[in-house]
């Protein structure tokens, strides 16, 4: 990082290198001197998953290395995993080793731990990690979600609405500023996010007008899955997705300081 006082944040959900792994780790390589990675659909082994099938798609096409590879493409970042599905599917920040992190850790948002729905594995359990990280003018806690997905769509479900609810309960002692990334799986316009906006959170997606985090390799009609939401004095200077098409899902950068 160029300057000690800002802070790169980059979120992005890998599609678990379903793009083409080559393809995906060279867009790391590009970017490899961001501050923060917040990443979604990480596999770290679990070879049986490329044979089943997860929110009616197949998983052939899954990186089950991807993890690994991700360390060895991002040997300057401190790689904290956190698994959602079993022990080898979940979310994982990649934090820049000049940063000084003072905790960590992560708690469930979603059903309880362990849930894996009998009829699609995709509707599982869904964790949300946070790291506080010591900058010069203080602290400031990231958050990383791959939030629930439902065979509903994107829309309110009351497990979803508690979903929000916890992350808000679990944030609203939190007085230093925040910074909440990932793949939410809901629409701009539900009262599941309302209520992260009722709460403080500013969502940087509604306020700086991006009409899409979906790429082209996307071809649902919906056009919203991915959010950055900050609170507590977080002064963002540049906030956009990132042109490189990896993912279904397109990346979101974030320059900000505190």
């Amino acid at each position: 990082m160029a300057d000690e006082n800002r802070l790169n944040i980059i979120s992005l959900n890998t599609w678990a290198g379903m793009a083409g792994s080559e393809l995906l780790l060279s867009f790391f390589e590009t970017y490899r001197d961001a501050d923060i990675f917040c990443l979604q659909e990480v596999q770290n082994g679990g070879i049986e998953d490329s044979r089943r099938v997860a929110a009616g798609r197949s998983l052939k096409g899954i990186e089950v290395e991807l993890l690994e590879k991700l360390k060895a493409t991002l040997p300057d970042h401190v790689v904290i995993f956190t698994p959602q599905y079993a022990r080898y599917y979940g979310v994982a920040m990649f934090i820049r080793k000049g940063l000084r992190i003072v905790s960590q850790g992560d708690f469930c948002v979603y059903r309880e731990p362990g849930f894996v729905s009998t009829v699609d594995i995709a509707d599982h359990a869904r964790v949300l990690q946070h790291a506080t990280i010591e900058m010069p003018q203080g602290l400031v806690t990231v958050l990383n979600v791959h939030a629930a997905w439902q065979a509903t769509g994107k829309v309110d479900t009351p497990e979803r609405l508690e979903q929000s609810q916890r992350i808000i309960d679990f944030t609203k002692t939190i007085s230093h500023p925040l910074v909440l990334c990932g793949d939410f799986n809901l629409l701009p316009e539900t009262q599941s996010i309302k209520l992260l906006e009722d709460a403080g959170w500013e969502n940087l997606i509604t306020t700086h007008g991006i009409t899409s985090t979906r790429t082209s390799l996307y071809k649902k009609p919906e056009r919203y899955a991915d959010y950055i939401f900050t609170k507590n004095g977080v002064n963002v200077h540049e906030f956009r997705t990132l042109p490189e098409e990896v993912s279904d899902h397109a990346a979101l950068f974030l320059d900000c300081s505190i």
